[in-house]
């Protein structure tokens, strides 16, 4: 089976990191979710997850829509933390990797119950990791076992126990440096995850 591959060429090349600078001075971490808004993608766990860690140096930008979004916005109005979750609403591809270098985590847990999701080779984690980008996913088998190995980010083995999201998320935040390893791991990293190289490598085998 020949994996999912991302097109670099629609990654910038140039990424403006003021803003970035900015927010880790004030220990301000920018989250991200990008795709279909549905129960089983587990947003409403994260948002639970950030209620119950009682922490305000973080904003959630969730892009996309589908199904679940009315759910998660009333659960995000009667949350504390309507000012800092943001509902971006759907993008384009190409303008959702033309801006998601600057944010600072990639959130993806899906629920592994639902055995389409627990064998797939999700793109928006790849996206994520091509753009230098350190992700939080649920234990999906293959690329989950690379980000632990590589230490890319971290992986929640239980997509559903709030306690368990909590907890990595709470590594985050407390220690925004954490990000900065992540990061640094992720350097050489890009060139393996283009269709390009996928294709070749590929071939040859």
């Amino acid at each position: 089976m020949v994996p999912n591959g991302v097109t670099l060429s629609d990654i910038p090349k140039e990424i403006n990191l003021d803003k970035k600078e900015i927010l880790i001075k004030e220990r301000i971490i920018n989250i991200e979710y990008h795709g279909y808004l549905a129960e089983s993608k587990g947003i409403q766990n994260v948002i639970l997850a950030l209620e119950k860690l009682n922490k305000d140096n973080f904003t959630l930008s969730i892009i996309g829509y589908g199904p679940f979004e009315v759910n998660l916005k009333d659960l995000v109005k009667k949350s504390k933390y309507n000012d800092k979750i943001h509902f971006l609403g759907k993008k384009t591809n190409k303008d959702i990797l033309s801006t998601l270098a600057s944010y600072d985590l990639c959130i993806n847990l899906i629920n592994l119950k639902e055995d389409y999701l627990r064998y797939c080779d999700p793109m928006k984690i790849k996206e994520a990791l091509a753009c230098k980008v350190p992700v939080l996913i649920s234990n999906v088998p293959e690329i989950a076992e690379r980000i632990k190995k590589d230490n890319w980010g971290l992986v929640i083995e239980d997509s559903e126990n709030i306690d368990e999201i909590s907890i990595a998320l709470g590594k985050i935040l407390n220690k925004p440096a954490l990000l900065k390893t992540f990061k640094n791991n992720l350097n050489k990293v890009k060139e393996e995850l283009d269709w390009n190289f996928i294709y070749d490598n590929a071939l040859k085998n």
